[in-house]
């Protein structure tokens, strides 16, 4: 940071034995000062780190898998397979976009069709291993006593 030159961008703060992520302002001397807390108060640095990169796009790749995660528990109630696959595109899709590592209704074909292809496999690794687990409680196997 150059002297003077205001807010800083967001980053990882210590307050006593609290982290945060948040800003400072850089003063015409050259030295910080706290500026704004943008998150909760953590005990250590690696969850506050944690949340710098979710607030900073910056933990894409964790993101999507959180994003499919809930999307996943409600493709489940889905009865069609081509509907669950359509749906998971459609919501890695707009993960994408909202992310802005798309403009909106601009991602490229070629990208939709790898997803769907994508989903079309993850759909059906679900599906495969429902029935799997179906099939042990049939035979008595993973029940309690």
């Amino acid at each position: 940071m150059r002297p003077g030159f205001g807010q800083s961008p967001l980053h990882v703060m210590q307050d006593g034995q609290r982290y945060y992520v948040g800003t400072s302002w850089v003063l015409d001397d050259g030295s910080e000062r706290p500026y704004t807390v943008e998150s909760d108060y953590y005990d250590d640095r690696q969850q506050a780190e944690l949340m710098y990169k979710k607030m900073t796009g910056k933990d894409a790749e964790g993101r999507l898998r959180e994003s499919l995660q809930v999307n996943l528990l409600y493709l489940a109630e889905s009865s069609s397979n081509e509907i669950r696959i359509f749906d998971l595109r459609d919501a890695i899709v707009n993960f994408l976009e909202s992310r802005g590592i798309f403009r909106w209704g601009k991602t490229p074909v070629s990208t939709v069709i790898k997803i769907e292809n994508f989903a079309e496999q993850l759909v059906t690794q679900c599906d495969e291993s429902n029935e799997v687990t179906r099939m042990a409680r049939e035979l008595g196997f993973g029940k309690p006593y």
